[in-house]
């Protein structure tokens, strides 16, 4: 509870700082009087403003009390992207990182789905009947583009590959907007035993160091209290020399996905 003057009413934006609402009252004479508009309180008014306030602190400093849990969720066939697939992908060259995510991803669905994903000619086989050739990641570029391409782009690239292979369903569908939207995606996906391209971005976030796109197949999450405090994706990364990776979940905007 204030004992002065609104801090406040200079406010460039016009916007209260938010402190609980006892910050919301000053006490002029032995009056209590709202900040916001002057609102005459009663005496049992405030009482009750503080037992809430009280009541509400203690809540926090109990949750602030619960350990912090780690747990971690794979999906069922992630040893496709840490064991099996090994440095058979296309080199990222020019910027087609979300090229080259994209054939990992396909080549995943081209194992454990269906065999039509990628034609013959460009499989990578094997003992381990995984990845594809170079000549696939080229190959997508002549219908997602050269260098750095957008997601929507990149969905709609993919979409006129499938449709040239003659292969329409199911349909490769792009989420642009927010980390917690991605992140709602790729756990969904990630029970479907399903990997997606997503995308991090150092203007969406300024602690991200680049702009690249990877292959997510899993991601670990940080609760404490019941709420997730924090999370991080497992991902191929698209390097061959440093293929897996986990990285901080709000650095991501973007997903492509197929179904």
């Amino acid at each position: 509870m204030l004992d002065c003057e609104n801090p406040y009413d200079d406010s460039r934006k016009g916007e209260l700082y938010y402190g609980g609402p006892m910050n919301y009252i000053r006490k002029v004479d032995g009056k209590y009087f709202m900040i916001t508009d002057d609102t005459r309180l009663s005496k049992s008014d405030v009482e009750k403003i503080s037992e809430i306030e009280t009541a509400a602190l203690e809540q926090r400093e109990a949750v602030k009390g619960v350990p912090t849990t780690t747990q971690y969720y794979y999906m069922n066939s992630s040893n496709y992207f840490t064991a099996l697939l090994g440095n058979k992908f296309g080199t990222n060259t020019n910027g087609t990182c979300v090229q080259a995510a994209s054939a990992i991803m396909l080549s995943f669905y081209d194992r454990y789905v269906n065999g039509q994903f990628v034609p013959a000619a460009y499989e990578d086989i094997d003992s381990t009947g995984c990845g594809t050739t170079e000549d696939f990641h080229l190959l997508l570029q002549s219908f997602m583009g050269t260098g750095p391409c957008t997601f929507t782009g990149a969905a709609s690239g993919l979409n006129s590959y499938l449709a040239s292979i003659y292969f329409s369903e199911p349909t490769v569908r792009v989420k642009d907007g927010k980390h917690n939207i991605v992140f709602d995606r790729v756990s969904e996906n990630a029970g479907r035993n399903k990997p997606g391209v997503i995308g991090m971005s150092k203007d969406y976030n300024p602690s991200c160091t680049m702009n690249h796109a990877v292959a997510a197949y899993g991601y670990r999450t940080e609760m404490n209290g019941g709420a997730m405090v924090s999370a991080a994706y497992f991902v191929h990364t698209g390097w061959k020399s440093q293929k897996l990776g986990a990285f901080a979940w709000d650095w991501f905007s973007g997903a492509l996905y197929i179904g």
